[in-house]
């Protein structure tokens, strides 16, 4: 990352300003928006999802018993913006509620045939870009990035409100 200003301007009225290019959760959030955006130019090409509604594919696609209250826990979306993708992927038929067997109040997500059929063609995309990432990197460098990226979110998890 280019550095924005020296340490010597990194003061201001005698108080620390944060050094961005040194601040560890700045560069994983600057990561993470640059692989979000590679894949949202993809998905608006092939299919005209936005980031939301695949993430919200992909949570519903790997959980079977998913409820539009657990999504925004696991995709990390706000309820503003899963209500949003929901009522958007039900209007194009990619996903539809069911009922629960247990619990007739509860109300399930799935995928139909045609999320599906969406799902399968992203599904390569998302994973070219993960590739091209990881190819940066040897084996045992990948493998020391999973455990300490996994440590670092079960550790950060623990402590969220």
């Amino acid at each position: 990352m280019k550095k924005r200003q020296s340490k010597s301007a990194a003061r201001r009225s005698g108080t620390e300003v944060l050094d961005l290019d040194d601040y560890f959760p700045y560069w994983l959030a600057s990561l993470s928006g640059l692989l979000i955006q590679r894949l949202q130019v993809r998905l608006e090409e092939k299919t005209g999802l936005t980031i939301a509604e695949w993430r919200l594919m992909a949570v519903v696609a790997c959980n079977r018993n998913a409820q539009a209250i657990d999504i925004s826990k696991l995709t990390r979306l706000d309820q503003v913006a899963v209500h949003r993708a929901v009522k958007a992927l039900m209007a194009r038929r990619l996903l539809r509620r069911e009922e629960c067997a247990d619990d007739k109040r509860r109300k399930l997500l799935r995928l139909t045939a045609e999320g599906w059929s969406v799902y399968d063609q992203v599904l390569p995309t998302a994973r070219d870009i993960e590739r091209d990432l990881l190819d940066l990197m040897t084996v045992p460098e990948r493998r020391s990035l999973r455990k300490l990226l996994g440590e670092l979110y079960r550790k950060t998890k623990s402590e969220a409100p």
